[in-house]
């Protein structure tokens, strides 16, 4: 968007555009993903002046059907119609999703370290690289890899070497770049005509800056947050996949018969996510996974393996 729009869309005083644009937001949708209360705060507004200017933000993006509308039955019914499912390539995988991974929400991919968490997200991006759709890979741990990337494309026939320029990669592996990276990341969604948006590792970040036991618990979830709802609002506005990898810890209620697995993040994160879903480690290359939480689809599981082409439905 040209300047011209972005000050007749939001319909701000030269003072408080500043203070927005200096702090990173650079179109509208900016303003829509980041809400009334950080506007308030960003500018030093009064929080019913931003809400009146959140609502003007609305409305010059319905009006412009840059967003939809979602103010009726008919309305929502056709926002969602424009789900769209991305598939990993796993049929075993994309049919427990019923076609893969979906648009407008946050997926969730938790399982204990070596499961294949990021194998999965890897063959994910391989497999949007090649149909030509933009991935924006954050990468919390250090774990994104170019060349496993090319040898799971090779291993399935993918030519990627004219098409890395859909693929973004961040390193974001302190709070501070998590949060200021989701907060103002929709430029180069809309650069990329990105579809899918991998966050691997996000919340073990969190929980090893913040290890000071019980004390620090309210501040280190209060700050998951802004993450998280970003990063909600994006996968719902601009239409594309969230996927977060997550860590787990030990259940203390294992012993009753609980799953003795729990994904980091506590409730704020198990709310938020959309899907849910669980990879338990096998015998060497073997891999199950189980569908724990869906908006629409019932508890599944699926057996897979992990190969030169990432997650697969055989060992070969």
């Amino acid at each position: 968007m040209t300047k011209k729009e972005y000050d007749l869309g939001i319909r701000l005083g030269p003072v408080a555009l500043k203070k927005l644009q200096d702090a990173g937001a650079s179109t509208p949708y900016d303003l829509l993903v980041i809400g009334p209360q950080e506007i308030a705060q960003i500018t030093g507004g009064k929080y019913e002046d931003a809400e009146q200017q959140f609502d003007d933000i609305v409305k010059y993006l319905e009006e412009n059907k840059l967003i939809d509308k979602q103010s009726t039955l008919e309305e929502v019914v056709s926002h969602k119609s424009n789900i769209i499912h991305l598939p990993c390539g796993c049929s075993g995988l994309d049919g427990m999703l019923q076609g893969g991974i979906s648009t407008q929400g946050i997926t969730e991919v938790y399982g204990a370290d070596g499961a294949g968490k990021t194998q999965f997200v890897l063959s994910l991006a391989a497999a949007a690289i090649d149909r030509g759709e933009g991935v924006i890979y954050l990468d919390c741990e250090g774990t994104f890899d170019l060349d496993r990337i090319l040898e799971i494309a090779n291993a399935r026939g993918y030519n990627l070497s004219d098409k890395l320029d859909k693929l973004h990669v961040l390193a974001t592996q302190d709070t501070h770049t998590i949060r200021k990276t989701v907060k103002f990341i929709i430029p180069k969604i809309l650069e990329l005509q990105a579809k899918l948006i991998i966050v691997d590792g996000m919340v073990g970040i969190f929980r090893f800056e913040y290890d000071q036991g019980r004390g620090e618990l309210n501040d280190r979830q209060n700050l998951i947050k802004h993450p998280l709802r970003h990063l909600k609002r994006i996968a719902e506005y601009m239409n594309v996949a969230v996927v977060v990898t997550n860590q787990v810890t030990a259940n203390p209620n294992a012993g009753y018969g609980a799953d003795p697995m729990l994904p980091i993040g506590g409730y704020i994160f198990g709310h938020t996510a959309r899907q849910i879903i669980k990879i338990n480690k096998g015998g060497k290359a073997h891999r199950t996974a189980m569908l724990k939480k869906s908006h629409k689809i019932g508890q599944s599981d699926c057996e897979f393996y992990l190969t030169a082409a990432g997650v697969s439905d055989s060992e070969k």
